[in-house]
């Protein structure tokens, strides 16, 4: 369907650098791989969403995580936006998203990142992001 990029399409053109060029205001550019400039080291907290820490670039470095731990995603965060944020402790990562669901998932449930690992968040509607996961 002209438009419209399925995940698993998105994540082929990315492993195989088939995506040559894109350009966002938020300096987000693909060439010989994803580039997004907009990085910052964030403190997971809180053991639910309520005392989260806060992610506020579109890649977030995360520490201290310990298995209860957790970060949130932005409120307000347009569809197509997408956040990447790695977990940077060996222990699990809890991720949240306030009023909207992750992979169907309500959002004050949240996802579980591995530890050393990365989840990929696209905001892909107006309540809904899509989480890549290792």
């Amino acid at each position: 369907m002209a438009g419209k990029l399925s995940l698993g399409r998105m994540k082929a053109l990315l492993a195989s650098n088939a995506m040559t060029s894109i350009s966002t205001a938020d300096d987000a550019t693909v060439g010989s791989g994803l580039v997004l400039s907009d990085v910052g080291t964030v403190a997971a907290d809180g053991s639910s969403i309520s005392d989260a820490a806060a992610v506020a670039t579109h890649v977030a470095i995360v520490t201290a995580a310990n298995g209860t731990k957790g970060v949130k995603l932005p409120t307000g965060a347009t569809t197509g936006e997408v956040y990447v944020v790695g977990n940077h402790a060996a222990a699990v990562l809890k991720l949240y998203a306030t009023s909207e669901t992750l992979n169907g998932v309500a959002g004050a449930t949240g996802l579980s990142v591995s530890g050393s690992a990365a989840a990929l968040c696209i905001k892909s509607g107006a309540s809904t992001w899509t989480v890549v996961l290792p």
